[in-house]
Parts: C-alpha cells; structure tokens; sequence
C-alpha cells in the first residue's frame, strides 16, 4: 500500500500477517508487541531514503553569522 503523506512525499506500508509473526524465532528483536499483532513497517521508497541518509551524514556548513 502506498499513500502520502505532507512531510514525505510518498510512503510505502508493509503489513505482515499475523501467523507470520506469531512463531518467528526473532519475534522479539522486530515488537514488543505481546497481544500477538502482527508487525506493520512504513518506509520511505530508497532513493528518498539515501538521498536523506547522505544529507544527514554530510558536514553541517558553517554558519555565516558574524
């Protein structure tokens, strides 16, 4: 599913199915959740999630206040 949103443009949603992750033997790295819902990832598309990663990592410039 995709939708959208005001800060970024374009958003994908992954919803995984409940017996997908009710026996996973790493269930408790990915929740917390203890009700035994399944997991639900909203992620950026990857050029929009490199494109900020970059833009995070760069040096900050320096600031032109006197």
């Amino acid at each position: 599913m995709t939708f959208h949103s005001q800060k970024i443009r374009i958003l994908i949603s992954v919803r995984f199915a409940r017996r997908d992750c009710l026996h996973c033997p790493v269930r408790q790295r990915c929740t917390r959740n203890v009700s035994g819902h399944a997991r639900e990832l909203t992620l950026m598309p990857r050029e929009l999630f490199e494109a900020r990663t970059a833009q995070r990592e760069a040096p900050a410039a320096p600031s032109r206040r006197p």
